[in-house]
């Protein structure tokens, strides 16, 4: 077995195998037994003050110190482990960083000397003649012993599972026709293109390890709702054939996500952050560059869950902004639609994140979107198909509008008469309100279980947006009685949802008005599910924002005081 990879990872074709007469030399650093194997508690590393006043602001690749912050309080959730949560297993023996680093070689390391002497940097998908090991992978990626919902990586369905969908006779991708019939054989064929084979080595096929990783267990734990329309598999795996940038944005994320799993050394990661940053840099001749460099910045954002969500992704945003609104409108079809989509969701979710008195302004809406029938209608489309209708698009209008409204309400004091202005937005603000109330959810286009999940889904979102209405926008405090009605009215519905990946946000703007214990803990409690089931350490961030919420409650500092202390910004752009 190669040395520092992962069990079950490709060890190559040209290794010398081992017999009973000739064994392999025994690591001195090497643990022997499972329980010399089992990684100590995470801790929680103490950040100065200095450290925390400057934090590392690399627009895609750098993962922030912010990673490391104490992010549980005392009591329930420390250094990142749910309570009752077993150990992690580290499945291949790590040396000291200190001392015996430097003696190390692990097969990744040939990725970055591959780098240094690849001029130009071929670093498209599909790098192995063969993928019989991937049909056939000897051991798969263990999960924790006990507990979790971390899936067994079979690596079964990847060849066959459709990942997109077909566009009959209408090549701009509008009203695409979803036929199962055709929709097995084109998915097949551009995952076989993402996953061709040319170069045989040690550092490729432990690449095609971590993709094969992102595509089976990490895409499936940011989208479950429907294996055949997952878009991070359907949309983001087969562009990556075509971006070097955004294969190595999968490659990061599958390495940090296994670095969560206890299957990784945190200082392992660096040679793909570097191939990244490398790739960033290279320019593209590709038609569709602006799409592709989009998608990385989008994918960077989304897998920031795995690790404490806690960065500045309004930079990052806001670039994505540019390149995907200056592009060619109809370029890329269904996936250009979706990448618009999703920059959307994330845009509307980032403006309600929003700590005031950051030095980066707020992001605005793309000219495409604003009073553009066409686009909604088509977004409408691109959201039943992509996410299934959980929730629906009528529910991201609605957001919009009310971030509209936030952002005006936070301008009055500058107005010539900020009374009068005032008085004149609250019909305008009753509307909404009313209008959030009597929203119905749409019938959802998501496999079973989750397809019946749409109305509690719906519920959860609909209280969260009025908590968020009522806070940023008639500046309600949590013990008023139309916050604590909220709150109340989607506590049995967070109950009820075993999954969290679509309702963070409204989850959190709900438990920032949770006056109860009660209350706090069913939203404690859903949140540490999250971080139990896929180790994204996200929800742990979020439940340490609010305690101290819970903790300050009566007083006059908002959560988002909080961020600002350390010049940081939320991410729950999921």
């Amino acid at each position: 077995m190669v040395r520092g990879a992962p069990v079950g990872a490709p060890q190559g074709t040209h290794k010398a195998k081992r017999s009973k007469t000739n064994p392999a030399p025994v690591s001195s650093t090497a643990p022997q037994t499972a329980q010399d194997m089992a990684l100590p508690p995470r801790r929680c590393v103490q950040v100065s003050e200095k450290e925390q006043s400057v934090p590392n602001r690399d627009i895609l690749t750098e993962n922030p110190t912010w990673d490391f912050l104490n992010i549980a309080g005392d009591g329930g959730v420390q250094g990142g482990i749910s309570p009752g949560a077993p150990s992690l297993l580290c499945n291949f023996p790590v040396p000291s960083p200190s001392s015996e680093r430097d003696n190390f070689q692990p097969p990744w390391q040939n990725l970055q000397t591959g780098l240094e002497n690849d001029l130009d940097n071929h670093l498209d998908v599909g790098m192995l003649d063969s993928l019989s090991w991937l049909e056939n992978p000897k051991s798969p990626v263990q999960a924790p012993s006990t507990g979790g919902a971390i899936p067994a990586v079979t690596h079964d369905n990847m060849l066959s599972a459709p990942k997109s969908p077909t566009t009959t006779g209408n090549p701009s991708g509008v009203g695409a026709n979803y036929d199962t019939q055709n929709y097995d054989n084109l998915i097949a064929t551009e995952i076989d293109r993402a996953l061709n084979a040319t170069r045989p080595s040690d550092s490729d096929a432990f690449e095609q390890y971590l993709l094969k990783h992102f595509i089976d267990i990490l895409a499936p734990s940011f989208y479950p709702f429907d294996s055949k329309r997952n878009p991070y598999t359907a949309v983001y795996v087969p562009l990556a054939g075509r971006s070097s940038a955004l294969r190595n944005a999968i490659l990061v994320a599958s390495a940090n996500h296994l670095v969560s799993l206890g299957q990784f050394p945190p200082w392992a990661m660096e040679p793909y952050r570097s191939a990244l940053k490398n790739s960033l840099r290279k320019s593209s001749n590709c038609a569709d560059a602006n799409y592709m460099m989009a998608a990385t910045v989008l994918l960077s954002i989304a897998a920031e869950v795995i690790g404490s969500g806690i960065g500045t992704w309004s930079v990052k945003l806001e670039d994505a902004r540019k390149l995907l609104f200056d592009s060619n409108h109809g370029s890329l079809g269904a996936k250009g639609k979706f990448l618009r989509l999703h920059y959307t969701w994330m845009a509307v979710i980032g403006r309600t994140l929003w700590a005031p008195g950051l030095p980066v302004m707020p992001l605005t809406d793309p000219p495409l979107l604003n009073d553009n029938h066409e686009s909604e209608v088509e977004l409408s489309t691109e959201q039943e198909q992509w996410f299934g209708n959980l929730p629906d698009y009528s529910m991201l209008v609605l957001m919009r509008t009310a971030t509209e409204f936030a952002q005006k309400v936070g301008q009055i004091p500058i107005q010539a008469d900020p009374i009068q202005t005032m008085q004149q937005m609250l019909p305008e603000i009753t509307d909404l309100i009313i209008s959030v109330r009597m929203w119905q959810p749409k019938a959802s286009s998501a496999m079973e279980p989750y397809a019946k999940s749409v109305l509690d889904v719906g519920e959860i979102w609909r209280q969260g947006l009025l908590c968020y209405i009522y806070t940023d926008i008639c500046s309600l405090s949590p013990s008023n009685s139309r916050l604590s009605q909220c709150v109340a009215a989607a506590i049995p519905a967070i109950q009820r949802l075993t999954w969290m990946q679509c309702v963070l946000w409204p989850v959190f703007m709900i438990g920032l008005n949770a006056n109860n214990q009660e209350n706090q803990s069913t939203i404690e409690s859903s949140l540490q599910k999250m971080n139990f089931a896929h180790h994204f350490k996200t929800p742990l961030s979020l439940i340490n924002i609010l305690r101290k919420v819970w903790s300050s409650q009566g007083s006059s500092s908002k959560w988002w005081d909080i961020m600002s202390e350390c010049g940081l910004e939320l991410n729950i752009l999921l």
